[in-house]
């Protein structure tokens, strides 16, 4: 959202998949040696059964972060707080599609989170999606629901 808000030149809309920023996990405190990627409670963001491809999809990220820069990347984007972003919502100036998962185990009401972002930000210019029964990663364990979401979302932004 503050590349919307700082750069609203760059693209027609918008979809915001999680708030990273504001994840329980303690993010700021992975180190380069955690290569076994130490996301500490990522497995409770997975509520239910887990993908087919869970294991596949946590040796992909472990060999991303492994990767020069990327683990340094993380640890900058866990050291964020809510404010850096959503200072920025009021400013944006295109349509926004927030994507949020019934189960998300990082709020207390996540549709009230999603609400919130949606308030924040110009009247009218925000849509919230909830996905039931997906946790913090709706777009890995529901992607054929998230992608028609998205997808018609983009149609009416070029419509």
């Amino acid at each position: 959202m503050i590349a919307a808000a700082d750069f609203p030149r760059t693209a027609a809309g918008r979809t915001l998949l999680d708030r990273l920023a504001q994840l329980g996990v303690p993010l700021a405190d992975i180190t380069a040696d955690s290569r076994a990627v130490k996301l500490g409670s990522i497995f409770v963001a997975y509520p239910g059964t887990k993908p087919a491809d869970w294991d596949t999809r946590m040796s992909q990220i472990t060999m991303m972060l492994s990767e020069p820069g990327r683990m340094k990347a993380l640890q900058a984007m866990g050291k964020t707080t809510p404010v850096d972003a959503g200072k920025h919502l009021g400013n944006v100036r295109c349509p926004v599609l927030v994507v949020q998962g019934s189960a998300d185990p990082d709020w207390a009401d996540p549709r009230a989170e999603g609400e919130a972002i949606i308030a924040d930000l110009p009247t009218g210019l925000g849509r919230l999606e909830m996905v039931d029964g997906a946790g913090h990663y709706p777009h890995v364990q529901f992607p054929a629901q998230v992608a028609t979401a998205m997808l018609t979302f983009l149609a009416g932004v070029h419509a």
